[in-house]
């Protein structure tokens, strides 16, 4: 969070109400120059404080002094604990090791051991899709690869992104491009059946997209998610 911290107010007299809290702490940054937009309470009297305009500039002044004072009382100023989601990654083969997700997916930020989604009412029927706690400090591409393996990413907060074109601001049903042909634009046959492709093989040291890449008058040859994106092109699924 880059416009926010947290202020521990626990030794302000205990007969202050927390908006009572709250205007104090917005008068106080106010006359430091910084507008509070949000003041989130949370247990023992910490107050979540979010900075508008210049927060990222406040964020590092307050936490570099440490503690501010409200009615001669010392705050403590902390940096708020970092925020956990859950990643999904499908697409990957089941019976890789995590390893090579984890090693894919730490360039964003910082994972820890995840878990398999399951089939509801199936028991212990897995889905395939991997679940990685992470704090995103990067945005994750919606596609990417692990290895030679192309994979579709999902987490809380992503920027919506087609699962057709790539384009972001709106999903696959409103896609231009749904049920055409990706290489030449046309309807009435897929992309693997083009007969404007363009035959090279795809290595995992220069992967393509999409879902591995364009080459010049065509799509790849060989993608091995080459039969997901078609399903993807001529499917109601947002997947």
């Amino acid at each position: 969070m880059s416009r926010t911290i947290d202020v521990r107010c626990h030794l302000l007299p205990s007969n202050l109400r927390g908006w009572e809290v709250v205007k104090r702490l917005v008068e106080f940054f106010r006359g430091e120059g910084f507008v509070v937009v949000a003041a989130q309470p949370f247990p023992s009297r910490c107050f979540r404080v979010t900075f508008g305009k210049d927060g990222a500039r406040a964020k590092a002044v307050f936490e570099g002094q440490g503690a501010i004072s409200l009615d001669g009382v010392e705050c403590e100023v902390a940096c708020p604990p970092p925020q956990w989601v859950d990643v999904l990654v499908s697409w990957f083969p089941f019976e890789r090791p995590e390893v090579e997700i984890s090693n894919a997916l730490k360039r964003y930020g910082e994972v820890r051991p995840g878990r398999f989604q399951k089939w509801p009412d199936l028991g212990s029927v897995y889905t395939g899709t991997r679940i990685i706690p992470m704090v995103v400090t990067k945005e994750i591409p919606r596609f990417l690869y692990v290895g030679k393996f192309c994979v579709k990413v999902w987490y809380r907060g992503q920027p919506i992104t087609c699962d057709v074109c790539h384009a972001k601001g709106y999903k696959a049903t409103d896609c231009p491009s749904k049920g055409k042909c990706f290489v030449c634009k046309e309807e009435g046959h897929l992309s693997k059946d083009c007969t404007r492709r363009v035959n090279v093989p795809v290595t995992e040291a220069a992967p393509q997209s999409p879902p591995c890449g364009q080459a010049p008058g065509g799509v790849v040859s060989g993608c091995p998610a080459e039969d997901l994106w078609d399903n993807e092109l001529n499917s109601d699924s947002e997947g």
